[in-house]
């Protein structure tokens, strides 16, 4: 059996194998000669210098190049042509428009040199009659037809008590015929609510048709009342 001395000098006879070889392989490489190179120089001479120079081609100076200006034809002028006038048509005189007048003719009659004078057209008198018709009418008489047209209208307005102070009073535009019934309703302001403002105007439809002046209709034509719910 191999102990650990047997192991011990196996390993420093190979380690001392190994320094061996690297000692003898460093003297080898140190004794080698290594061959001495020669250099030869050889003289040149000046005509084989100037030879060996690679000659240059001669550099041909480039004129500048002037570019020439183009000669334009000339040209000649045209004749100028005058235009001729237009002659306008002549205006043919307007005719006098000859009026003429019918006259009363009486064979018995004295011949007279300037016509009668026509008699003036009459004026309608029932138009003058109904514009002083209307200025008579007083401001209180006025107010008195729109009251009664208002309170027409409320009485036939039915508002439930719970919605009564909640909703503003409404401004309506109301147009009427010379009879008194409706010609148009428009509401101008609102009460706040929808459904009370279709329930009004079915109650101005009911309550028509008005008591109105009829020789004084012009006043009451168009009428802006702004009803209260009772």
């Amino acid at each position: 059996m191999l102990d650990t001395r047997d192991f011990t000098f196996a390993f420093v006879l190979h380690v001392f194998a190994v320094l061996v070889l690297l000692v003898a392989n460093q003297w080898r490489s140190e004794h080698v000669k290594v061959p001495e190179r020669v250099v030869q120089v050889k003289m040149v001479s000046l005509a084989e210098l100037q030879s060996m120079i690679p000659k240059s081609k001669p550099v041909s100076k480039a004129k500048p190049h002037v570019n020439k200006p183009k000669v334009l034809p000339k040209l000649k002028p045209k004749p100028l042509v005058k235009p001729k006038p237009t002659l306008k048509p002549k205006a043919k005189p307007k005719k006098k428009a000859v009026v003429e007048e019918e006259l009363d003719y009486d064979p018995f009659a004295p011949m007279e040199s300037a016509p009668k004078k026509r008699k003036k057209k009459k004026t309608n008198t029932a138009t003058t009659l109904n514009t002083m018709l209307e200025a008579q009418l007083t401001d209180t008489e006025m107010n008195h037809y729109i009251a009664g047209m208002q309170q027409a209208v409320e009485q036939q307005w039915k508002v439930p008590t719970e919605m009564l102070g909640k909703l503003n009073d409404p401004l309506v535009e109301l147009k009427l015929l010379p009879t008194g019934q409706v010609s148009s309703v428009r509401i101008l302001e609102s009460s706040g609510s929808k459904q009370l403002d279709s329930t009004l105007l079915q109650a101005i439809y009911a309550a028509a048709p008005f008591d109105i002046p009829s020789q004084q209709y012009g006043l009451f034509k168009t009428n802006l009342i702004r009803f209260h719910p009772l």
